[in-house]
């Protein structure tokens, strides 16, 4: 819910701020809030720190892996075929020395 918000506001106030930037802040955001308030507090939710707890420790490679395919598949579904047709020969000259090495 988060994410279609951002986005609906980025597209229509902001086109030029990239959305990966945005949801960055946003978590930012959410962390300092986090930070800021006490787990007493009366204005917070319960559920909310035993969230922030569970995720806390959380295998940072398992939560990588699964949020990749998404964020390449929305960056595809973007694409601009054209430019990416003309530059296929320089990705190519520059992405398989990297991966043959690697």
């Amino acid at each position: 819910a988060i994410g279609s918000c951002i986005t609906m506001f980025l597209e229509r106030h902001f086109p030029a701020v990239p959305y990966s930037v945005a949801l960055f802040a946003a978590g930012m955001l959410a962390a300092l809030i986090h930070a800021c308030k006490s787990k007493d507090s009366s204005l917070t939710w319960p559920s909310w720190y035993s969230s922030v707890d569970m995720w806390s420790h959380i295998n940072p490679h398992l939560l990588f892996f699964s949020f990749l395919p998404a964020l390449i598949f929305a960056k595809a579904m973007r694409l601009n075929s054209q430019l990416a047709a003309t530059c296929i020969y320089q990705v190519l000259l520059l992405a398989c020395p990297g991966v043959l090495l690697g």
